[in-house]
């Protein structure tokens, strides 16, 4: 009879300490699932504010772009007459140096006529 009120003691204690034990996993549990649950939040609540900042960066992007498309347009227009009127210019210089080679040898030859005849 005393072992098994022995035994019964040492099962009553360790049945208290297992509820003690429940009563703290399901107060974590509790605060864990709690602490998910504002986590939850938070983050859908950064999802939509990221989502709203897309849409915003999305929108500049769409009503900027006709206007980028046309600078673009325009920017090669540009580059294109520049680089037409650089080989103009270029060809100019050319021909300009053709003609002042041409008029020193016609100099040349009008003195050297002109020391012929000296």
């Amino acid at each position: 009879k005393a072992f098994l009120e022995k035994t019964a003691r040492e099962d009553q204690l360790l049945i208290k300490q297992l509820e003690e034990k429940i009563v703290l996993l399901k107060e974590e549990y509790r605060q864990m699932k709690i602490q998910l649950n504002e986590q939850i939040k938070l983050l859908e609540e950064s999802i939509a504010q990221l989502v709203i900042t897309i849409d915003t960066h999305r929108k500049r992007i769409v009503d900027s772009t006709p206007e980028y498309e046309h600078l673009q347009v325009e920017h090669e227009k540009v580059s294109a007459t520049y680089e037409a009127a650089k080989e103009l210019m270029i060809e100019t210089k050319r021909k300009k140096q053709e003609v002042l080679d041409k008029i020193a040898n016609v100099e040349r030859e009008i003195r050297e006529k002109i020391r012929s005849r000296d």
